[in-house]
């Protein structure tokens, strides 16, 4: 089990009854991306991305972005599911009557993710162009972070007024 795991942050992250639902959705290894569990849960993409996030942070889910860095989805680690139906944290183990049976025994980097129908506009990237990722804080976007970094330096343009004669 993960020793790096902080009790107080992981039981403050399920105390959430929300979160607590998508860890019982994810408890059999399955990933699935933000705009899955909204829709199962049939709330807005943002909030359970963040909720998402939370859990991630915490340590119960990690993530894999796929190749393009487009999507990313989130799944419980083998090492907390040895026993089919419990999540064991090491210093605590939950036990879930409603966890789904796995299909096999298969690990997380084998399993490809449940599908979904694709939207006809924009397809997705396949389960197989998906890299692991650690869980760690998220890498901005090539070129967004320098935009940011533009923008808040850019001198503020001075006020005109639309009106002739008039200065504020």
């Amino acid at each position: 089990m993960s020793d790096d795991l902080e009790p107080r942050k992981v039981l403050s992250a399920l105390g959430n009854e929300l979160r607590w639902e998508m860890l019982k959705l994810l408890a059999d290894g399955s990933a699935l991306h933000a705009a899955a569990v909204a829709r199962h849960f049939d709330r807005d993409f943002d909030g359970i991305s963040k909720h998402l996030r939370i859990l991630r942070s915490a340590g119960v889910l990690k993530s894999k972005r796929s190749k393009d860095r487009r999507v990313e989805q989130y799944y419980v680690p083998n090492e907390f599911r040895q026993v089919h139906g419990q999540i064991d944290l090491g210093f605590c183990l939950f036990r879930l009557r409603e966890a789904r049976p796995d299909p096999d025994e298969k690990t997380i980097a084998e399993k490809p993710a449940p599908a979904l129908p694709k939207p006809q506009s924009d397809p997705e990237p396949a389960p197989e162009d998906f890299d692991e990722e650690d869980g760690g804080e998220e890498e901005p976007m090539p070129g967004f972070g320098e935009m940011l970094v533009r923008t808040a330096s850019r001198e503020p343009t001075p006020f005109v007024s639309a009106r002739p004669g008039r200065r504020d």
